[in-house]
């Protein structure tokens, strides 16, 4: 709904994906992972299909048991401010998975998860889609 939402508003808007795509593009990778709710993960119309279709990029997600437990830890966890460390150790679980299946990288697709895991915490790039969009607004905002 991004280019009905911004053609209905007259404005430019920044699609969260966009900064993200770019970023990716930028650290020469094609094959990124991506973790978050189970409809960013799943659902082809948020993040997953417009960076496959704008940036040529192969999404690669978490199976079933690895993609519902990182939307147990966001809903029952982060949402309410707890940070657990066995989260933590979930999550590079979770990612050490995607890296096996040739994750060049992986998104950090939820607002809260970058709190929890931090680079240190993966063998590949991280990339903070809440960072990355904001970024690209206060970009926008002083060009």
């Amino acid at each position: 709904m991004a280019d009905a939402a911004q053609k209905a508003a007259g404005v430019a808007l920044i699609h969260i994906a966009d900064p993200l795509g770019e970023a990716i593009r930028e650290d020469g990778l094609h094959r990124v992972g991506l973790i978050g709710s189970v409809h960013t993960m799943w659902d082809d119309a948020v993040i997953k299909g417009r960076l496959a279709k704008k940036f040529d990029l192969d999404i690669v997600t978490p199976d079933k048991a690895d993609g519902e437990e990182s939307d147990r830890i966001i809903l029952e966890e982060l949402i309410h401010g707890r940070f657990l460390e066995p989260s933590r150790e979930i999550y590079r679980r979770i990612v050490a998975r995607l890296v096996e299946r040739g994750a060049e990288g992986v998104i950090l697709g939820c607002t809260e998860i970058p709190i929890l895991v931090k680079p240190e915490d993966a063998t590949v790039p991280l990339f903070d889609t809440t960072t990355l969009h904001a970024m690209a607004a206060v970009d926008r905002a002083l060009a």
